[in-house]
């Protein structure tokens, strides 16, 4: 499959055809308010883009981790930390191992956004992380669309400070050339 029949999949499957005047709206919202800010913030367009990325970014993971999912009729926890862990090297599980890398990818942009944009360095992307993560995973819990696990605060916190050094690492590459 290449890129485009890729692209193609997820718009057809991730975006019903009735949901995509919204999320049009939104994008449309987006880039007006950002032109805004930027004019008065007196942003540069990279600062914009980036912010923009940030802001469409976090409402696919909204989308993903919370929109799109079927509430369920009781709250769920999973309250054991590193439980994910235990089941993957235990058990074997290749569930388990996907979830852990999707979970840690699911904030790498973010933090590698944050250090373009801010240079925040790795501690704050780190609590960056969390921040978001916990508002995430108590948005599920409140709303009954999926567990609240320690693991995926631990994963996504970990994700966006690898995102963040990644870039970190990636800038002083380039800065010695």
């Amino acid at each position: 499959m290449n890129q485009i029949e890729t692209a193609y999949f997820i718009i057809r499957n991730h975006l019903p055809l009735e949901h995509r005047p919204y999320y049009l709206a939104f994008l449309l919202g987006v880039a007006v308010i950002l032109n805004l800010v930027r004019i008065k913030k007196r942003l540069t367009w990279r600062e914009t883009a980036l912010i923009a990325f940030l802001i469409i970014y976090m409402a696919f993971v909204a989308a993903i981790t919370l929109i799109e999912r079927t509430p369920d009729v009781e709250l769920k926890m999973k309250l054991v930390p590193l439980w994910s862990w235990h089941k993957m090297i235990i058990t074997h599980s290749r569930r388990a191992f996907d979830e852990i890398v999707l979970n840690i990818l699911m904030l790498f942009p973010v933090g590698g956004v944050l250090q373009l944009w801010k240079k925040i360095g790795s501690r704050k992307a780190l609590l960056y992380g969390l921040e978001i993560s916990l508002i995430i995973e108590t948005l599920q819990l409140l709303s009954y669309r999926g567990y609240f696990e320690w693991d995926d605060l631990l994963h996504n916190s970990v994700g966006c400070m690898l995102g963040a050094v990644v870039i970190e690492r990636v800038q002083r590459w380039f800065r010695r050339f």
